[in-house]
């Protein structure tokens, strides 16, 4: 009979131990999912502050820009008037330049500082 009672006693300290373990990681589950919620906030925040400096030009018709994209988006903002500074200056400014791989004419232009 005593071991019987051992037996139940070392089962019910093992209960009690892997309630605690339950409840530890509940506790890490609803810190993570905390975190995640808050760096998908984040996250959201960082993708539409770089949205603000891109600019498209619509419109445009596949192979008029030729080899260099780049090169041509900037002598179409010279030509349009947008931009009257030097063409090497501008050319700095922009930090790539393709096009929207969702669309068929859109050119995505990211730029370093405003103009």
């Amino acid at each position: 009979m005593d071991t019987l009672a051992q037996r139940t006693q070392i089962l019910e300290n093992q209960v009690v131990q892997l309630n605690e373990t339950v409840e530890k990681h509940a506790n890490n589950i609803e810190a993570l999912r905390i975190t995640g919620n808050q760096n998908a906030e984040h996250l959201e925040v960082l993708e539409n502050n770089a949205r603000r400096s891109n600019i498209k030009i619509m419109n445009v018709p596949e192979g008029v820009e030729g080899d260099n994209i780049k090169m041509f988006v900037v002598g179409l903002l010279s030509q349009c008037g947008v931009w009257e500074g030097s063409e090497d200056l501008l050319s700095q400014d922009i930090q790539r330049v393709h096009r929207d791989p969702f669309r068929k004419s859109p050119i995505q232009l990211s730029q370093e500082g405003y103009w």
